[in-house]
């Protein structure tokens, strides 16, 4: 595994993602087929593009984002993980196993990535398995059933991964959950970000136990079978999670966003395998607003905070967050006789919003 610098984070983080995400989620299943042991994050899913190859990774990256308290649009997305690469060219993708490492230090994320070498299937799903109880919110590479999805006209699909999609929760029937080992029983929730069927309807959710989603590149596009599945019959799996922010004081709080609504429209024009590009097919869409309910969580009660807003990733710091206060665009001191603060802010699509909370004594 790759571990991303400025290593983590928020101490109690599966406490935060308990408690936020315990009401904001849609239920994962029926009660019962629901496994009775349950870790659930706060990552409500949210609607790619579908144009210029789709923007699979990038929502995943801004789901994520959210979580940890910080916003941008799909565009910036990949402008930040792919600079300078127009983005109706298959190569600007943010791809699992391709730039992912390079997206989250431009978000300013600590991640820890999964390398095709620690180990088979078993080993790549106990990974998953461990962050998502650990409340780290973890993206993954999943055939698609491409009979179902496209037509069986379409071919078959990619030996590795077609669609990488936001796992949003881990059920199990051992107790534990996470106790580093494999079940077949095991059930992973993930969003697909509304690839498919229709895609204005919410919520994207899909589930599959560990031993039920291994199928073969073939048995995966059967047309009885699921929508989505694992490769089972070639040893690459791909997968980032996201351990917090980079925070080499660790000294931030928890920070989650909600965001209203959970697309961005109108899309982007589609360029993809279009010669010439059409116009649009590189330029940000018209911005819209965008609603942000923002909580920062486990506030010592009557204590007082310092509640930074960047509008630039790149002016985000790493450490030393009051010491570089200049560098946010907005200071507010907070303080709550409750553990947790919130409060709503109206911005456009394509801004940048970053926040960042520390105790007012903090380097």
């Amino acid at each position: 595994m790759r571990m991303g610098f400025g290593a983590t984070l928020m101490s109690s983080l599966l406490l935060h993602s308990l408690v936020l995400g315990s009401h904001r989620c849609p239920p994962l299943t029926s009660k019962s087929t629901q496994p009775p042991y349950v870790q659930q994050n706060n990552l409500p899913p949210r609607r790619e593009w579908d144009e210029n190859f789709g923007y699979c990774g990038e929502i995943g990256f801004v789901c994520a984002g959210l979580y940890f308290g910080q916003y941008c649009s799909l565009f910036t997305m990949r402008s930040l993980a792919s600079p300078g690469i127009p983005q109706y060219q298959d190569t600007s993708q943010l791809l699992l196993g391709v730039n992912e490492d390079k997206a989250a230090v431009a978000v300013r994320l600590a991640y820890d990535i999964w390398d095709p070498i620690d180990g088979p299937i078993e080993d790549f799903l106990v990974w998953v398995k461990k962050h998502t109880a650990q409340g780290h919110p973890v993206l993954i590479g999943l055939f698609n059933n491409e009979y179902l999805i496209y037509g069986k006209h379409h071919p078959k699909g990619d030996s590795e991964y077609d669609h990488i999609v936001v796992v949003t929760a881990l059920g199990s029937y051992t107790t534990p959950i996470n106790d580093g080992m494999y079940h077949g029983t095991d059930t992973l929730y993930f969003s697909d970000s509304g690839l498919y069927g229709d895609s204005n309807t919410l919520p994207f959710f899909f589930n599959g136990t560990f031993a039920g989603m291994q199928k073969t590149r073939e048995e995966a596009n059967d047309p009885s079978g699921p929508v989505y599945s694992l490769s089972d019959d070639q040893p690459n799996h791909y997968g980032v999670a996201f351990l917090g922010v980079q925070d080499d004081d660790l000294v931030t709080l928890p920070i989650s966003i909600q965001a209203t609504p959970n697309w961005e429209f109108p899309e982007i024009v589609d360029g993809a395998n279009k010669n010439p590009p059409p116009a649009g097919s590189n330029t940000p869409p018209a911005p819209l607003p965008v609603s942000l309910t923002i909580t920062v969580s486990q506030l010592t009660p009557g204590a007082q905070y310092n509640l930074y807003l960047y509008d630039d990733f790149s002016k985000v710091p790493t450490k030393n967050f009051n010491a570089l206060a200049s560098q946010a665009k907005q200071k507010f001191v907070i303080s709550s006789q409750d553990t947790t603060y919130v409060t709503k802010k109206t911005v456009l699509s394509n801004q940048q919003i970053i926040f960042r909370a520390v105790p007012i004594n903090a380097p």
